[in-house]
């Protein structure tokens, strides 16, 4: 039997979850941090970043900048690892508090420094949103956004 491409197609993309993912929403709180790529038919956690960070308070501060900059690291990492441009359409930062801010920040800044031009060429790709949690159940917030409506009304993670 011959398969037409379209078949094809069909089959890589029911396969590889990131081939049809058009949409990718980091969910983080300080020290937490899910990944998730969201297609047509299907939601995948990419990566969970955990990271100890000491509180701010007291002899602990310096600590605290350390802690939190490695754990943007690791955030960026996976980032990189997981988004490809190419196929996503949008990406979203999201968070309570400031820490989507922080890593918005970050980000652009070490993209600059390290001349990724993936982030660099797709920065107005990139928006922030408030949520409640960095945990999985505020995912729905993140869809759910008026700003994430707009910009994913015509993709495949809409359709979801």
């Amino acid at each position: 039997a011959v398969w037409d491409s379209l078949t094809l197609e069909l089959l890589r993309q029911a396969s590889d979850p990131a081939a049809s993912a058009d949409l990718v929403v980091i969910l983080m709180q300080e020290g937490l941090a899910h990944i998730f790529l969201v297609g047509k038919s299907v939601t995948t956690t990419r990566s969970r970043i955990e990271v100890s960070i000491p509180r701010k308070h007291g002899p602990a501060i310096a600590g605290y900048e350390s802690a939190l900059k490695k754990f943007f690291e690791n955030v960026l990492q996976a980032f990189l690892k997981h988004v490809d441009f190419k196929v996503v359409r949008c990406a979203v930062i999201a968070s309570s508090g400031f820490t989507k801010d922080q890593f918005h920040r970050h980000l652009l800044h070490e993209a600059e420094r390290r001349q990724l031009r993936a982030i660099i060429e797709n920065k107005s790709k990139i928006i922030l949103v408030h949520t409640t949690s960095g945990y999985k159940h505020s995912l729905r917030e993140v869809l759910d956004a008026p700003n994430v409506m707009n910009l994913i009304k015509d993709t495949k993670a809409a359709q979801e």
